[in-house]
């Protein structure tokens, strides 16, 4: 139904014509003999599900206008499309079926469901769209040793082998500014380190389409210093841009030595020796 719609569409857009669309017969059978493949329940239930789902559909694949059957009349599959059943007789009074409340609630909800099919399709997603950059403030200071557990030589400080906690703490600034259209949305980060397991935040962009995340990477004791951080940027997507990953982010984590701690002088004894 709905690719019907769409290629009568483009018919007219290829010969240039701009013309109002209605669809003036829609409708679906309430009688359980004529619902082919319809779920269970079946029925007058089984037609206000299918109107709930192809009236906002015929409106969002461009159809401005939809009348539905109003009665049931006749005989055969489409004697029971209408949404009000019986003949108005005293032997047969119109009675209001299920579908009747689904059609007056698609017909409220009609203004929106026109406003979202004529809504700008979103611009597809650039990596130069999302600039941003990351740095190290402070680097943190440890206790390191040779490649080989020995003593330092030389001041190489390459391994962090031992420290007072199983893990040390980098604080890392990223900064970053969305420079596409439709800036609204969210800006996903993946921090991997070697073949540790990646951590995952989440940053808002805000009016001013920029996005700012302080985050703790924490790197095992016996990490090699420096190591490589990638930061990986995935735009989570908003109604004018559809979503996709920029450019990653690679920052190097260095150390400081941390200062060794001198042990304190034994003050003299000011003790006599005994006679």
């Amino acid at each position: 139904m709905v690719a019907d719609l769409r290629g009568r569409q483009a018919l007219w857009a290829k010969w240039g014509r701009r013309v109002p669309t209605w669809v003036t017969e829609h409708g679906s059978p309430s009688d359980p003999a004529f619902q082919l493949g319809a779920p269970v329940p079946s029925g007058e239930a089984a037609q206000a599900a299918y109107l709930a789902r192809s009236l906002p559909a015929l409106g969002l694949a461009g159809a401005d206008q939809v009348f539905v059957t109003l009665r049931d009349e006749g005989a055969g599959e489409f004697a029971s499309e209408g949404i009000v059943a019986g003949r108005g007789l005293p032997d047969s009074p119109f009675r209001r079926k299920l579908a009747w409340q689904t059609v007056l609630d698609a017909t409220r909800a009609w203004p929106m469901v026109l406003a979202l099919a004529n809504r700008p399709q979103p611009v597809a997603f650039r990596s130069g769209f999302l600039v941003a950059s990351a740095r190290v403030p402070k680097a943190p200071r440890v206790e390191a040793s040779s490649d080989r557990g020995g003593p330092l030589k030389h001041g190489r400080r390459r391994v962090m082998a031992w420290s007072r906690s199983p893990t040390t703490r980098f604080p890392v600034e990223l900064r970053g500014r969305f420079a596409g259209s439709g800036c609204a949305g969210q800006v996903r980060l993946t921090y991997r380190l070697g073949r540790a397991r990646p951590s995952v935040r989440i940053a808002a962009v805000d009016a001013g389409c920029r996005y700012a995340v302080n985050t703790v990477v924490r790197v095992p004791t016996t990490t090699k210093l420096p190591a490589r951080l990638s930061i990986r940027q995935q735009f989570l997507g908003s109604d004018t841009t559809r979503s996709g990953s920029a450019k990653p982010l690679t920052v190097t984590l260095r150390a400081r030595p941390a200062p060794k701690l001198k042990r304190p002088r034994r003050a003299p004894s000011t003790r006599r020796a005994a006679p």
